[in-house]
């Protein structure tokens, strides 16, 4: 497991430690702009865990599609805007992201993506 996804899942199991106890810090809001942050700032430096494949692997496993939305909103939408269960269901479907990264690679899950997509009834 690289760097990345280690410390998402201790982040999972241990959420105030990174955000506080004050408030409900169990926010996929907050997810969001850490693994954005991070990215920016180790800008590939390590072997991280790339979420530039994430929406498309979201959609794909929802079996959704995706159109102007990322993979976080993806996710609120599942739960129904609940902030909170986004959070679980983020945490949820991380080890199933980080396998699929690790499997298929971004040209596999851009492949399933597109096998998902012609699936679904188009939209009208």
């Amino acid at each position: 497991m690289n760097k990345l996804a280690q410390i998402l899942e201790h982040m999972g199991k241990r959420p105030g430690m990174y955000f506080g106890r004050a408030g409900d810090h169990r926010s996929l809001e907050v997810v969001e702009a850490f693994i954005m942050g991070y990215q920016f700032g180790v800008e590939g430096a390590d072997n991280t865990l790339p979420f530039t494949h994430f929406t498309r692997w979201v959609a794909a496993h929802y079996r959704v599609i995706d159109g102007p939305k990322g993979g976080f909103t993806l996710i609120r939408e599942h739960v129904g805007g609940e902030e909170r269960l986004a959070f679980y269901e983020f945490f949820r479907l991380l080890p199933l992201y980080a396998k699929a990264m690790a499997d298929l690679g971004p040209d596999g899950i851009h492949a399933r993506y597109g096998q998902v997509m012609s699936e679904l009834p188009e939209e009208t």
